[in-house]
């Protein structure tokens, strides 16, 4: 994206600000479980895309992204009576990434403010068991 290899224009800086930037944000990738807790619901997920990072000279590469651990494991409840069972390591199914920061939520149960302004960030993982 640069004029004969010379310096990035202004608008090749923006667009590379913005890719990298999307880069950052999830909204849904397949996962596995590697661990799961069924007293508290929750489950360690390994995600099953590789993340690409570019390197130093402009190539990219693939590289597993951590495991995410105390993802909400969703099951089908009502305020009254909840549908659960256990998950077997090995059980796949969707990471969905919440807009804002569920961490109070999942505390209180309650509206209240998130405790930082990450969008979509891998933090605010939950597990859908396919």
């Amino acid at each position: 994206m640069t004029l004969n290899g010379g310096t990035p224009n202004l608008s090749d800086a923006i667009e590379a600000a913005i890719d990298a930037r999307l880069r950052q944000l999830h909204t849904a990738l397949p996962g596995k479980v590697t661990e799961y807790d069924y007293a508290t619901q929750t489950a360690t997920v390994q995600p099953m895309v590789k993340q690409a990072v570019q390197a130093a000279d402009g190539s990219w590469i693939h590289e597993d992204y951590a495991p995410i651990f105390d993802v909400p494991v969703s099951f089908f409840r009502s305020s009254s009576m909840m549908f659960s069972f256990p998950i077997p390591v090995g059980t796949t199914g969707w990471l969905v990434f919440m807009e804002r920061d569920i961490g109070q939520w999942r505390a209180t149960g309650q509206s209240g403010s998130p405790g930082d302004q990450r969008c979509h960030s891998m933090a605010g993982a939950v597990f859908l068991p396919m």
